[in-house]
């Protein structure tokens, strides 16, 4: 006894499970015939830790393209590991501890260890950021008078993945751009005639993203003169 750490406690000499801890075995022997019993004990001293390990990931958050090193840090046991990592989705193997990885998209890594007597695992997760998704076309006036209105206001509506914003003005000479976020007021060239694109872009961690569908503005410094009759 006791019989849960031992693989069969009937017969004269029983082997032992995998301890993790030091155990005291008691040993009770019965005469059939006399039916007499003696008792014995023996103490087994377990040294070291049980086997352990925890899987850690840097960095843990990446962008698309970006690597990030797995580690598997065992301890105890008997201080000879082999790792077998495998992931969620599916697709990755490795049998080294520290691999690197690049994943295209948020991905569970999980590691086994095994000492040649005990398996634990352990499992880490990395996320993969993107860069801001393009946000909508900027709304605001389409044909502007230079002349008459100096100024024009443009916004776009706010992308959840992006936290500042980039516009962009096409051809640069028409004017001038005052940003805020979402928001864009344009200065406009006052001898500026033509056509002017407006689109805007998100910026994330992960740099900036595509731009928006541009906004096309017709703008002109030119305005009417009611003809003078001749008398």
């Amino acid at each position: 006894q006791p019989d849960d750490q031992l693989i069969y406690g009937g017969i004269l000499n029983p082997f032992t499970l995998n301890l993790t801890s030091s155990v005291e075995f008691t040993l009770n022997v019965t005469d059939p015939l006399t039916q007499r019993s003696a008792t014995d004990n023996v103490f087994v001293n377990v040294t070291g830790s049980p086997l352990s390990v925890i899987a850690t990931a840097s960095p843990q958050r990446i962008c698309v393209g970006s690597s990030s090193q797995l580690n598997a840090a065992a301890g105890g046991g008997t201080g000879t590991y082999t790792y077998n990592w495998t992931s969620e989705p599916p697709g990755f193997t490795s049998a080294i501890s520290n691999p690197v990885v690049t994943p295209l998209f948020s991905t569970q890594y999980f590691v086994e260890v095994s000492d040649g007597n005990n398996n634990v695992s352990s499992s880490v997760d990395i996320i993969v950021d993107t860069a801001a998704l393009p946000p909508s076309q900027p709304t605001g006036p389409v044909t502007v008078n230079v002349f008459l209105t100096p100024e024009s206001n443009y916004s776009t509506s706010e992308s959840p993945d992006a936290t500042e914003y980039f516009w962009k003005i096409v051809p640069s000479e028409a004017g001038t751009l005052q940003q805020t976020l979402n928001n864009c007021k344009i200065i406009w060239n006052p001898q500026f005639n033509g056509t002017a694109s407006l689109s805007v872009a998100g910026i994330n961690s992960c740099g900036t993203g595509a731009f928006s569908e541009a906004l096309s503005i017709q703008a002109s410094p030119l305005i009417g003169i009611h003809d003078i009759p001749v008398s």
